[in-house]
């Protein structure tokens, strides 16, 4: 959001750079940014007046050579230039009565976010308390643009029309986090609509526009977290206590989930103490892993790499909460890694009663993280080959 916003203030406020440097950080951060870099380029055509083709393949030559290098790295260190798995498994082994039904969800947060019907945590947070975007302050960003004339809107709504289009329909089940590209929806037009209500040639519904915002920015105010409901421990905060003060908070908040990200710079590190020149290690959430071991890396939760998509049964699966990360069983006797990591929350049931893990693998440390309902991480080695 933060990047879009910096996006969006460059294109109204014409800073050609950081408008083109932005958005190459768009498509670096998401690689659905992609469509909003190709429209990026379109749109500073008339917006930064380009007089020929040739000043246009100079003013983006630099931002598009950074996402080719990028890209090309993706592609020789993962064999992916895009983590396409994940659509392919949401496209192939998700089976719904209606298609994209799960969708609809997008139109009644978008409905009950322009009212300020709803709290915060429903309409702008994955799940309770993962990422929390705060339409007070996003508003009051969007006000500081001056989109009185609203450039910026055309691009944000036609960059958002394609994420909708190619993006978020086809994965609406299995990534709902694509919901949070369309976050800045609501107080732009919230701003857009006040903007024309403003200059109405009737004088009342001039006046409606001022009232349109401070309710919106009431209504907001109002749903807002106190710190007396939230809980010290997961605030970056100073040591003074400030559990009795009733204030806004527009910070983010620790996550126990982040835990695991040093936990997992743990399990590199140790496999590569373990490890034999060219073992296979197999891990849900590859990178840090990868990185601090140096070795050969499966994607057990095939978000990267496709490899373990093809242990999937060949027939649709109904739709399950283990769709996306839980790897088959299939996958360890067919790939054989010398190591296994995993959260336990993002494997199945079967999977941790499978024959292959208990007969052909040890435990050879566990680091507690009760997240994701589940209880830690496991690092196992395979006892015979």
């Amino acid at each position: 959001m933060l990047l879009i916003l910096i996006n969006l203030l460059a294109y109204t406020r014409k800073q050609p750079r950081i408008f083109a440097y932005s958005s190459a950080a768009l498509a670096i951060v998401r690689p659905e940014a992609a469509l909003w870099f190709l429209l990026a380029v379109l749109f500073s055509w008339q917006r930064f007046k380009l007089k020929s083709f040739k000043q246009l393949v100079a003013f983006w030559l630099v931002p598009v050579g950074l996402l080719l290098v990028y890209h090309l790295w993706l592609f020789a260190y993962f064999g992916s230039p895009f983590p396409h798995a994940a659509i392919v498994k949401s496209q192939i082994y998700t089976k719904r009565a209606v298609p994209y039904a799960a969708f609809v969800e997008l139109v009644r947060h978008l409905a009950v976010g322009v009212c300020g019907l709803s709290s915060f945590e429903q309409i702008y947070s994955i799940s309770n308390n993962i990422l929390i975007l705060f339409p007070l302050g996003i508003l009051i960003l969007v006000l500081a643009l001056r989109l009185k004339t609203f450039p910026a809107f055309r691009l944000y709504a036609l960059s958002m029309f394609l994420v909708f289009l190619f993006y978020a329909l086809p994965n609406s089940w299995i990534f709902n986090w694509y919901l949070l590209w369309f976050a800045l929806l609501p107080p732009l037009l919230t701003v857009y609509l006040a903007s024309l209500l403003s200059t109405h040639r009737l004088k009342w519904l001039r006046v409606l526009a001022p009232l349109l915002l401070g309710y919106v920015i009431l209504a907001q105010i109002s749903t807002y977290p106190s710190l007396s409901k939230v809980s010290l421990s997961k605030v970056s905060l100073s040591k003074v206590s400030l559990s009795k003060v009733y204030v806004p908070c527009p910070f983010f908040l620790y996550q126990a989930e982040w835990g695991r990200f040093a936990i997992y710079r743990q399990i590199g590190r140790k496999i590569k103490e373990l490890a034999a020149p060219g073992d296979l290690a197999a891990v849900t959430e590859p990178g840090l892993v990868g990185f601090y071991y140096g070795g050969p890396i499966l994607d057990l939760g095939g978000l990267v790499s496709d490899n373990v998509v093809s242990c999937y049964p060949p027939k649709a699966r109904q739709e399950s909460p283990d769709l996306l990360y839980a790897p088959p069983v299939s996958a360890l006797t067919k790939f054989r890694p010398r190591f296994l990591c995993f959260q336990d929350g993002l494997v199945t049931r079967d999977f941790l009663n499978s024959a292959e893990l208990k007969e052909h693998y040890r435990l050879v440390s566990f680091y507690p993280l009760p997240i994701y309902r589940a209880t830690g991480l496991y690092l196992y080695q395979r006892s015979s080959q």
